[in-house]
């Protein structure tokens, strides 16, 4: 009989979360996902005391996809304070989910999203730290993951003036570079890191040999708007003769 009522359960958790997904509206997509939420999170206690061990982890997982599902729908509807509530139950519930790629693309997805609103509010150490724990993540991940997150977080570690951790992620970003197929990715992180030569490192000469690939990248994919932008840079930043304007030395 108990292992009757854990099986409704957990079907009925399903259908809820299947009519999440299919949802149109963030309200309803919220509605049925918490229902859903609701009804595997009695599901999780049920099958522990049924001792049901292979199948708990499994119910944590998809707990913590309708977590994400629900944050995603709050910051749709600008509600900020439950989109960082629901990220944080996502990470406590995926810490109970198997361990595979998957767990720790979810991971670092919600770390990431946990940098960046602490970031918007000013939140400087917390976005820090989300950040720091999102970076550790990025070993387990493919290369396309990896540079996504590097692309998100940098910009905060800039914000905070972490000038080592800047230094490091862009190194790393122009090694990523060389693997990744997507070729606007590829000139975007040439372009970023063409900024920082110039800005930061004072290296001229190899500023304008990114900028020069970067431009490369973006005209062969017909992106004239982003060309223009680098043809600003350089006309801003570097003198007739192609001297640097804040400097004459390399």
């Amino acid at each position: 009989m108990a292992e009757k009522m854990y099986l409704n359960m957990v079907e009925d958790g399903l259908n809820y979360y299947k009519r999440s997904f299919e949802a149109k509206t963030p309200k309803i997509k919220i509605k049925h996902a918490k229902k859903s939420l609701k009804k595997l999170t009695r599901a999780v206690i049920s099958g522990k005391k049924l001792k049901l061990k292979d199948k708990i982890p499994f119910l944590y997982e998809t707990i913590t996809q309708l977590n994400i599902l629900i944050a995603t729908s709050y910051g749709q509807l600008g509600e900020l304070e439950d989109l960082v509530k629901y990220l944080k139950d996502g990470l406590i519930s995926n810490n109970n989910s198997p361990t595979n790629k998957k767990k720790y693309q979810r991971d670092a997805f919600m770390l990431v999203e946990l940098a960046k609103i602490a970031n918007q509010i000013n939140q400087i150490e917390t976005a820090l730290e989300y950040a720091n724990k999102a970076l550790k993540i990025t070993k387990k991940l493919d290369t396309e993951d990896h540079i996504d997150i590097l692309l998100d977080l940098n910009p905060i570690f800039i914000q905070a003036l972490e000038v080592n951790d800047v230094h490091s992620n862009f190194k790393s970003l122009v090694k990523l570079a060389k693997k990744t197929k997507r070729k606007e990715v590829k000139g975007e992180i040439y372009f970023r890191y063409a900024r920082y030569l110039f800005e930061v490192k004072k290296k001229y000469s190899k500023c304008k040999s990114f900028l020069k690939k970067a431009r490369k990248i973006f005209s062969s994919t017909n992106h004239l708007n982003t060309v223009k932008l680098i043809d600003d840079f350089l006309k801003i930043k570097f003198d007739k003769d192609g001297n640097p304007r804040e400097s004459k030395k390399e």
